[in-house]
């Protein structure tokens, strides 16, 4: 999964659907959820994942309103449609990404 910036962030997720992991340093549900969305992305290549670090880019979490990690942004077309804070199952980040998979 490739890590951006907050520079990067309105660039890299402008186009289609993506799912953004918002995460922390020293955060042990971060690195759960990093582990569980490495897998996924292997298992569902029709599903595209980003993450950015709240810690290292404090702008993006303030713009983004970010108050726990780990978050996952739902994005489509860089517009964020929902948002999840925790460390999902899979089924549950399915479930959530299924209205945008077109």
């Amino acid at each position: 999964m490739r890590e951006i910036n907050q520079a990067e962030f309105k660039e890299a997720t402008k186009e289609g659907f993506i799912i953004v992991d918002v995460f922390g340093n020293n955060c042990s549900p971060c690195e759960v959820l990093a582990q569980r969305l490495a897998v996924m992305e292997e298992e569902y290549p029709f599903l595209n994942f980003l993450k950015i670090n709240a810690h290292r880019n404090r702008d993006f979490a303030k713009e983004y309103t970010i108050s726990g990690v780990p978050t996952l942004l739902f994005m489509v077309d860089g517009e964020e449609k929902e948002r999840a804070v925790g460390a999902l199952t899979d089924q549950e980040i399915l479930d959530l990404a299924g209205p945008y998979l077109y």
